[in-house]
């Protein structure tokens, strides 16, 4: 699903077809809110990397999240902040992390998810609409159900796969 098409489906599900700039806006914020906590939380893009400690300071890599692994446990003092590690020692460490996804901007942005979870980032986008309409029974009824798709996908979904085929991502 591409960020125009999770766009139009919000916009048919809510029945604001001609919605307007603040209206899409709101939408836009609320699939790449949706985006981001579940590439973050449920299903995080984890890599590795080598970072070196020089004279007690690391840099993290550039889309850095947080700590997945690393050998050690960060003792007294020792902090990470931003993307730097500041450690008490010096040396070569493998670790791993929960990469940043990158935001969704453009409209053939790909929303690499599963197609169920990527449903579910509409389903916030519903959520995020109802909310500024303070339409609140609307809105905790599309906040319950992008809820039981996230809990509903870590009890059963693991198993879901995306396959890419010629640029195009189905789950």
């Amino acid at each position: 699903m591409t960020f125009l098409e999770a766009i139009e489906l919000v916009k048919n599900r809510i029945d604001e077809t001609d919605a307007d700039e603040q209206i899409v806006s709101i939408v836009k914020n609320a699939i790449n809110r949706a985006y981001f906590e579940i590439k973050t939380r449920v299903i995080p893009d984890v890599d590795t990397y080598e970072i070196e400690i020089e004279n007690g300071v690391g840099d993290l890599p550039f889309d850095f999240y947080q700590i997945d692994y690393m050998p050690f446990m960060l003792g007294r003092n020792e902090r990470i902040i931003g993307k730097k590690i500041f450690l008490n020692r010096d040396g070569l460490y493998n670790i791993s992390y929960i990469k940043t996804p990158n935001e969704l901007e453009e409209d053939d942005d790909e929303i690499t998810l599963p197609y169920s979870l990527a449903y579910s980032c509409t389903t916030f986008g519903c959520y995020a609409y109802y909310m500024h309409r303070k339409k609140d029974s609307l809105s905790r009824g599309y906040r319950d159900e992008y809820l039981g798709d996230l809990a509903l996908y870590q009890d059963e979904g693991a198993n879901e796969i995306v396959i890419d085929i010629d640029g195009d991502f189905y789950g």
